[in-house]
């Protein structure tokens, strides 16, 4: 699964290296196995994108921290989630607010 995260003009990340990505919450299966998936990040000039082999169901959460170069009120981009496999198996989400910046 692909997951590529448009960022607005005025925020860089702060981790800026490509590299294995952790930090989603543990998997538990029939009640007594458990794992924490990993993925792939790579960071882009305009984008992150995230690559993941398993995905928790429902809600599933990934932060990232920015620094901000330029004062302004933006509006998020579209995420969008795609099947490594089966491309034609995708979505996107959009954010209705507005991301005040300011220094």
């Amino acid at each position: 699964m692909t997951v590529s995260a448009p960022r607005e003009a005025c925020m860089m990340p702060v981790n800026q290296l490509s590299g294995r990505y952790y930090g989603l919450k543990s998997l538990i299966v029939d009640g007594f196995y458990s794992f924490e998936p990993t993925g792939y990040r790579s960071v882009e000039t305009d984008r992150t994108r995230y690559y993941f082999d398993v995905l928790p169901e429902e809600t599933t959460v990934l932060k990232e921290e920015f620094f901000v170069v330029q004062d302004g009120v933006y509006s998020a981009p579209v995420i969008e989630v795609e099947c490594s496999y089966a491309p034609m198996y995708r979505a996107n989400g959009a954010f209705s607010g507005r991301i005040p910046v300011s220094r």
